[in-house]
């Protein structure tokens, strides 16, 4: 048995196994170390074999035996040197070594083991910790997909427990994502870890949400694919941030392009300056877009004399590392640059510039500068006096106005001269109060007067306003005077003219009463008699509207409103005023809106009495009315005769006892006919009732049409008509049936012969017209314009007063009379009446 046992130990002599040996080997006879490997040398931190070669064996087993006999058994001992101690376990085997009867002894570090373990358990609580605190979720399945473990954040991201899902299959893939993660699943089955994959998975409450996930095999000691490791991160958030960086992103870039003027960056790289970044509205505006010129060099983009100009600059900006600021101009823009270098490590590694279009400030400029030029000749050639004081109170400018007004001959002779000895002493000490306080509120002063003393020592009275300037970069006042000694006179004039204007509306025999809308603030002597006022206390104060007829206010109220739009004086209109006695009076009035009385812009109405006119109208009206009836007579009377002779037969017939029933209607029908007659006679004949109230403009026409109708047969006169039925009318149609009686009666007159007469009406939504054409003689051009004055008349019966009544009664219905005539060819008249109420009375 012993010597098989050393047969074993010659086999293990062979010293490449022992170098090669991972274990630390020792051999030893009786007393002395004759080998150890490189193993043992390690594992007694580093002494070389040749420090161990030859020393005793109890100088490494202080104060232990080793034993002759072969232990095959493990044994723990202690080696000890000077600077090492570590404890072992051995196993002792016989050798032969060069010969020679030795021992080997095969070392096992038992600190290396116990470090192993605890590095083991420490490693296995790391791991363990990094799993539940990571904010990663970690899960493991096995190959059909069953869940074996998972982490609390794995629990967070999902909202599953652990003990709901081991054992089951992860319900975590949304629909639409089945066919992915059957091909991961590939991938990993076949031995591949698929990192940082982006995809979408389930909550228990049905949400989806963006993770990344990487999925690694699990395998067994012997490389089988037991399982898989999935770890899932939550990059909603991630996403967030990438979709908000991307809007900013775009933001900025949208900002950029947007914003009206031009960024740039460009890089030197070989001695040409590439564009890196360009875009901005400008950019556009010179013809270029982006993608045309990033990438380029500048000498591609432009050319001439501007590229060197640019280019000195570009060059500033990277050679001297400092900003740059200059103006060009191109494609006829012109704009301002700004360069600044990006300096890092000491070395420009870019240029940003911007650029912004200044061409409307040049011109703004430009203009500006042809402004002053043009208001320095404007000043120096003003007519009006213009003199610039300093803070001291001295001259430092006078136009050739202000040198003619002070009586000087050349501007020498007063700048620099001192202030007060060009103001007189009564306004010297409110002159230099008013130019302190310019120089120190920087506000223009009211206008105000002052008295100057001349270089001659006149005096004069002037109108001066101030204005805080510069003047040569300092603080200065320019004062704008004028010369108002003629305005004085003139102000003196106005005032004497004024108190004469007031005498004269005191003395008018015209009632003239001036108010502030409805206000009386005076009245003249005449207006107090129209009011029955025995003062003007009496007045003065009252509501003007008040003295009107209560049918005539809201005209007056009308009035005013358009006398304050127009400042026109209004022409007359009628009305009637109620005077302090509560009488009536007709009276006419005309208003202006003056600006000079009281110091307040005011309503001047001028009022005259017409009672006594209205009355000779009136008079006038009605004899016309009884000439007309006069000439009518004999129409009538023979109108009237035929259905009398009539009467007289059937009479006789009735009389005679033959009696019929169709002689009583026909007596009956005459006896309507005379009675129809008889009160269209009497209408015209009678006194009036001048209210205006609604009636058919058609009856009236009718009803004189068949009025006239008897005297047009006897004078073989045919008169058509084409009316309009039912146009109503706001009239007096008594007065209108006199018009268009005597229009008649004018007509048939003018054709002696026989002939035609026409009637037409028209209507629109603000007028009714009647025209009345005749194909008689005509009237003489030098006749017609004489048509309408009072006693002109071509009849030798006539009164002249017809045709002058007419126009008054259409005048007094708001209307108008136009008569057109040619000789030999007829006559024409136009009556146009307005298609409204007016409450008006005639």
């Amino acid at each position: 048995m012993r010597k098989q046992k050393m047969l074993s130990g010659y086999e293990l002599c062979n010293r490449n196994l022992l170098d090669g040996s991972a274990e630390p080997i020792m051999i030893h006879d009786e007393s002395t170390v004759l080998y150890v490997n490189t193993a043992f040398v390690h594992m007694m931190n580093g002494f070389s074999p040749e420090e161990y070669t030859g020393k005793f064996i109890s100088e490494l087993f202080a104060e232990q035996e080793i034993a002759d006999k072969i232990s095959y058994a493990v044994e723990r001992l202690v080696i000890r040197t000077k600077e090492v101690t570590v404890e072992v376990e051995t196993i002792r085997l016989p050798t032969i070594f060069h010969g020679e009867p030795a021992q080997l002894i095969m070392f096992r570090e038992i600190f290396s083991q116990r470090k192993t373990e605890e590095e083991l358990r420490t490693v296995k609580h790391l791991l363990h910790s990094v799993v539940e605190n990571t904010s990663d979720g970690i899960v493991i399945v096995d190959r059909q997909g069953c869940v074996l473990q998972i982490n609390e954040a794995f629990e967070k991201l999902h909202g599953w427990k652990q003990e709901e899902l081991v054992g089951k299959v992860m319900p975590m893939v949304p629909d639409f994502l089945l066919e992915e993660a059957k091909q991961i699943h590939a991938e990993v089955s076949s031995g591949k870890i698929v990192c940082d994959f982006e995809t979408y998975k389930l909550r228990r409450d049905g949400s989806i949400f963006p993770v990344s996930v990487t999925v690694s095999p699990l395998k067994d000691s012997v490389e089988n694919i037991v399982g898989f490791v999935g770890v899932e991160r939550d990059i909603t958030q991630r996403r967030t941030i990438e979709q908000n960086l991307r809007l900013a992103q775009e933001e900025l870039a949208t900002t950029i392009r947007e914003q009206q003027g031009l960024i740039f960056k460009y890089k030197r790289i070989n001695d040409q300056y590439i564009l890196t970044l360009c875009d901005g509205e400008l950019l556009y505006r010179f013809g270029m877009r982006p993608e045309q010129i990033i990438g380029k060099n500048v000498w591609d983009i432009l050319d001439g004399k501007e590229t060197l100009d640019f280019l000195v600059h570009y060059k500033s900006a990277i050679n001297e590392m400092e900003n740059v600021i200059f103006e060009g101009s191109f494609n006829g823009i012109t704009f301002i640059s700004s360069l600044r270098p990006i300096i890092q490590d000491g070395i420009v590694v870019e240029v940003i510039g911007s650029c912004v279009d200044i061409t409307e400030r040049k011109r703004t400029e430009i203009a500006l500068q042809e402004s002053e030029e043009r208001f320095r000749h404007l000043v120096e050639l003003s007519p009006a006096p213009i003199i610039v004081y300093g803070e001291d109170y001295s001259i430092l400018f006078v136009n050739g106005a202000a040198i003619n007004l002070l009586a000087a001959t050349i501007a020498s002779e007063l700048i620099g001269k001192p202030v007060n000895q060009f103001v007189h002493s009564d306004s010297v000490d409110s002159f230099c109060v008013e130019i302190k306080h310019l120089l120190t509120e920087s506000n223009p002063s009211n206008t105000i007067e002052l008295r100057m003393v001349r270089l001659d020592g006149s005096i004069l009275d002037i109108e001066a306003r101030g204005v805080p300037i510069k003047y040569s970069g300092k603080k200065a006042v320019q004062f704008l005077c004028n010369d108002v000694r003629d305005r004085k006179i003139a102000e003196e004039t106005l005032r004497e003219s004024d108190r004469r204007y007031q005498m004269l509306l005191k003395l008018s025999p015209e009632p003239a009463i001036a108010h502030d809308g409805e206000l009386i603030v005076y009245a003249n002597d005449a207006a107090l008699k129209l009011l029955g006022a025995e003062s003007r206390e009496e007045l003065i104060g009252k509501s003007l509207l008040s003295f009107f007829h209560p049918d005539c206010q809201d005209a007056f109220r009308e009035t005013m409103l358009l006398v304050k739009e127009t400042d026109a004086q209004l022409s007359l209109a009628q009305a009637k005023l109620i005077t302090l006695n509560n009488e009536v009076v007709e009276a006419e009035g005309s208003s202006v809106y003056v600006y000079k009385h009281l110091n307040v812009p005011l309503i001047q109405t001028v009022f005259r009495d017409i009672t006594e006119r209205k009355r000779t109208e009136e008079m006038i009206i009605r004899s016309e009315k009884l000439s007309i009836v006069g000439q009518l007579a004999a129409g009538v009377a023979h109108e009237i005769r035929n259905p009398l002779t009539t009467l007289k037969g059937f009479t006789q017939l009735l009389k005679a006892g033959k009696r019929n029933d169709a002689y009583i209607d026909l007596m009956q029908v005459e006896l309507e006919r005379i009675n129809q007659i008889v009160n269209e006679f009497m209408v015209i004949a009678k006194p009036q009732n001048v209210e205006l109230q609604q009636h058919d403009l058609y009856k009236i026409i009718d009803d004189v049409i068949q009025f006239m109708e008897m005297q047009a047969i006897m004078s073989k006169v045919e008169i058509r008509y084409n009316l309009i039925e039912n146009v109503i009318c706001i009239c007096n149609q008594d007065q209108l049936k006199q018009v268009f009686i005597n229009i008649l009666k004018n007509a048939i007159e003018a054709m002696p012969s026989g002939g035609n007469i026409e009637i037409r009406m028209t209507c629109t939504e603000d007028s009714i017209g009647i025209q009345f054409f005749d194909d008689g003689t005509g009237i003489p051009e030098e006749i017609l314009t004489r048509i309408g004055e009072p006693f002109f008349t071509t009849k030798e019966t006539g009164t002249g007063l017809g045709i002058m009544v007419c126009h008054k009664i259409i005048e007094a219905h708001h209307g108008t009379m136009q008569i057109e005539s040619e000789l030999n060819k007829g006559t024409q008249i136009k009556i146009v009446l307005p298609n409204v109420d007016h409450s008006t009375e005639i």
